[in-house]
C-alpha cells in the first residue's frame, strides 16, 4: 500500500485522501474494504513523519486535502530506496548487502531509518555509526585471522587493539591488514567506500575512540541512508574475497 501511495504523489503532489483512493482502485483489482482502513494508516503514518502535510492550496488548507512536503519529495526524489517505505529499504539492502553482514548491522540500520523519519538524526547517525563500526570489527577479525604465520596475527592485534576505535590510525591499520590479506588490486576498488565509512564513524568517536553526540544536518544522515546498501556491499564483498595462496 505504501508503494502505491508513493507512485500516486509522485503524479499528484497536492492532492485529496479520496483522490489517491480512487488512483489505487484504478490500478488494483482486488482493492478492498480492509485496504481502505490500511491507506488511512499509511496516508496518517507519512502524516506523522513530515512526508505529507494537510492542505492542497490556499483554499484547501485542511484534510482530507494533503501535499508532499519538501522534505517527502527529497525522498521520493530517489528511485532506488524511498526512505519512508520502511519495508522496501529493508528489503532492497538485505539483497544488496549479502549473506556475511552481521544482523546486527542490519538491525542497527532499521533502528536508524526509524529514528530519521521521526526525526532524530543525531540518534539515527549514532546507530549508523554502531553499524559501520560492527563491519569495520568483522572485517578486522578476518584480515587478521588470514595473516600467514602467528607472529604476524598476534602483532596486528596489539596495534589494532590499542587504535582508538574510529581513528585514523585504526583505520590505517585495517587498511594494512586488508591489502595484506587480499592484495592491493582487491583492496583498492573498495578504498572509496572505507573511507566513506571511515568518516561516519569518526562522527560518533571523540579522538580518544570513546563515543560522542554529534552536531547532525538531516541532508547528510539522508544520503547516509542511501548509501548504505553500496557500502555493506563493498564489505560483503571483502568478506568474501579469498587470502592470496
Amino acid at each position: 500500500m505504501r508503494s502505491s501511495v508513493f507512485d500516486v504523489l509522485r503524479d499528484e503532489p497536492q492532492t485529496h485522501i479520496h483522490a489517491i483512493e480512487a488512483r489505487i482502485r484504478q490500478r488494483t483489482e482486488n482493492y478492498g474494504k480492509a485496504d481502505a482502513l490500511t491507506l488511512q494508516e499509511v496516508v496518517w503514518e507519512l502524516l506523522v513523519r513530515g512526508v505529507l502535510a494537510p492542505g492542497k492550496n490556499s483554499l484547501n488548507l485542511q484534510l482530507p486535502f494533503v501535499h508532499l512536503t519538501d522534505f517527502g519529495a527529497t525522498c521520493l526524489d530517489d528511485d532506488l530506496h524511498v526512505l519512508p517505505d520502511v519495508d522496501r529499504y529493508m528489503t532492497a539492502l538485505k539483497k544488496d548487502a549479502g549473506s556475511r553482514i552481521n544482523e546486527s548491522v542490519l538491525r542497527a540500520v532499521h533502528e536508524a531509518l526509524l529514528c530519521y523519519l521521526d526525526g532524530h538524526e543525531t540518534a539515527a547517525l549514532v546507530l549508523l555509526g554502531i553499524a559501520v563500526e560492527t563491519c569495520f570489527l568483522d572485517l578486522e577479525s578476518q584480515a587478521v585471522s588470514d595473516l600467514p604465520t602467528s607472529a604476524q596475527r598476534q602483532s596486528s592485534r596489539r596495534r589494532i587493539t590499542r587504535a582508538a576505535m574510529g581513528s585514523e590510525h585504526r583505520f590505517s591499520l585495517l587498511l594494512e591488514a586488508l591489502r595484506s590479506t587480499r592484495g592491493l588490486e582487491v583492496v583498492q576498488p573498495y578504498e572509496p567506500d572505507l573511507l566513506e565509512m571511515g568518516a561516519l564513524l569518526r562522527r560518533v568517536r571523540a579522538s580518544g575512540g570513546g563515543p560522542t553526540m554529534p552536531e547532525v544536518e538531516r541532508p547528510m544522515v539522508h544520503a547516509a541512508l542511501l548509501s548504505m546498501p553500496r557500502m555493506l556491499r563493498t564489505i560483503d564483498g571483502l568478506l568474501a574475497a579469498d587470502a592470496p595462496r
